[in-house]
């Protein structure tokens, strides 16, 4: 069975796309925060922590920029899907069994 995907919610895909690069920054950042601290254990302890200041960028901010940029990222490719999709047809996706059910609360219900 196939269906197009003729729209996309530009603020529900902006969401969805800030959990996504927040999530995995996140786990970018515990992951890779380990070697970020050996490295500082090891660099000259003159002048400014180099090492240490950016681990706790790391883990701080890098995560919150993913919350960020996937939130933008997201509702920008949906609105420039919506756009071209007027021209182009949308996806087509193809399902087996039986036809999916419409979320609660959209049009079609």
């Amino acid at each position: 069975m196939k269906h197009e995907l003729r729209r996309v919610d530009p603020l529900r895909a902006a969401n969805i796309g800030a959990l996504v690069y927040g999530l995995m920054l996140t786990a970018f950042a515990l992951f890779f925060s380990p070697f970020f601290l050996m490295a500082g254990l090891f660099m000259p302890s003159e002048g400014a922590p180099g090492g240490t200041l950016f681990l706790g960028f790391m883990l701080l901010l890098y995560p919150f920029f993913g919350l960020v940029m996937g939130w933008i990222s997201g509702l920008l490719t949906s609105v420039i899907y919506n756009f071209i999709v007027r021209w182009t047809g949308g996806l087509l996706l193809e399902f087996d069994g039986a036809a999916p059910t419409p979320a609660s609360g959209s049009a079609g219900t």
